[in-house]
């Protein structure tokens, strides 16, 4: 069961991980090339755009989630194992920049 469980959020997050690298990627840009100080602002990006997609999948993939309720998964650890794995790729990709 926890192998299926694994999976299936493994499959959730496959779907939406282009769309969260695409944004972690561009605040990685914009911290680079403005620096420290526009740090509250690209935080703000990342967590406006976030929300938006998160807004958007809900209310056109309705339906799937019937699918991961059905075996046990509900929304709410979806989009939490989602939403972490993206903000460690943003914090990476974050420092990552800071070294550049």
């Amino acid at each position: 069961m926890v192998k299926k469980t694994l999976r299936s959020i493994y499959t959730f997050y496959q779907n939406h991980f282009f769309v969260g690298c695409c944004i972690s990627l561009s605040c990685m840009w914009l911290y680079h090339s403005l620096g420290d100080h526009a740090l509250p602002i690209i935080c703000w990006y990342k967590a406006i755009t976030e929300a938006i997609f998160v807004y958007a999948v809900n209310a056109r993939k309705n339906n799937e989630f019937f699918y991961y309720r059905n075996i046990g998964i509900t929304k709410k650890m979806l989009w939490g194992t989602t939403l972490t794995a993206d903000f460690l790729l943003f914090i990476l990709l974050m420092v990552l920049s800071n070294k550049i």
